[in-house]
């Protein structure tokens, strides 16, 4: 069953708007087309969720990705560069885990929409938050995170590929709980989200060209209105998380995510 205007406009919203919350996108976009009546996955529809996601990130973060790829010389930007060539090492070496961990994920399980296991994964994610803003905190930047720090970031990373648990949220717990700064931190957790989305797209690519998934053209103004919304809330999650990077807000979210697990243990028991 295809979404109607509605419905396609809170999936897209609510889609992009917790990507960049320390709460499960996934978790909320299963929940969604379980109320939604869907028991397929529109393929395209996450291709352009994702795409819409990664444009947001280009827009809202173009000066910083300009820095960490520009190979500009001078005496000014030495300690720029080498700051650069720090944090390109860190996302690198933190992608390789969680890259890893997504592909063994959607290649072993697939996308797992059984609302009992979604709502243990979203104790888990409350949990981690938690241990994280409880933990000791530092102000490492890249150039002194070590080797440990980065693949811990990235293991988190992986981990969140089992929905309830937030990529964003796993990511930057990690990092904090490791003495990241929270603000070098929020930065290194979106960065980490362009390369997982576009694994996520191809993987999304192979689903929508197998026929395992429902897409008709004639819906094509739904389609935009996903992407536009999409872009919208993710614009909305950049925002809000700047503000509340220095807030300590992670409490409230995983608050949050225990409300949200018991709701969701609540509709699978009466399903």
């Amino acid at each position: 069953m295809m979404l109607n205007w509605l419905q396609s406009i809170l999936l897209g919203f609510v889609s992009g708007l917790t990507e960049f919350l320390p709460v499960s996108s996934n978790g909320h976009q299963a929940i969604l087309f379980y109320l939604f009546g869907n028991t397929r996955q529109d393929a395209l529809c996450n291709i352009l969720i994702r795409l819409s996601v990664i444009v947001s990130i280009f827009v809202c973060f173009r000066k910083h990705i300009e820095r960490i790829f520009s190979s500009r010389r001078g005496r000014r930007s030495l300690s720029r560069s080498r700051h650069s060539y720090y944090e390109k090492r860190l996302l690198g070496l933190a992608s390789i885990p969680m890259l890893a961990g997504i592909l063994l994920y959607a290649l072993l399980l697939r996308q797992n929409t059984n609302l009992a296991l979604i709502s243990v994964f979203l104790v888990i994610n409350g949990v981690v938050l938690l241990i994280a803003e409880y933990s000791s905190h530092g102000n490492k930047d890249a150039r002194t995170m070590s080797a440990l720090d980065t693949l811990c970031m990235g293991v988190a990373g992986a981990a969140s590929a089992f929905p309830g648990l937030s990529r964003f949220g796993m990511v930057s717990s990690a990092g904090i709980a490791r003495g990241a700064d929270r603000r070098h931190c929020f930065i290194w957790s979106v960065m980490l989200l362009i390369p997982a989305l576009l694994l996520l797209i191809g993987l999304d690519f192979t689903i929508l060209f197998s026929g395992h998934s429902v897409w008709l053209l004639k819906n094509f103004i739904c389609y935009v209105l996903v992407a536009l919304s999409a872009y919208f809330g993710s614009f909305c999650g950049i925002k809000l998380m700047i503000y509340l990077v220095s807030q300590r807000g992670a409490p409230s979210f995983a608050y949050y995510s225990w409300g949200l697990a018991i709701f969701t243990f609540v509709l699978f028991l009466i399903a």
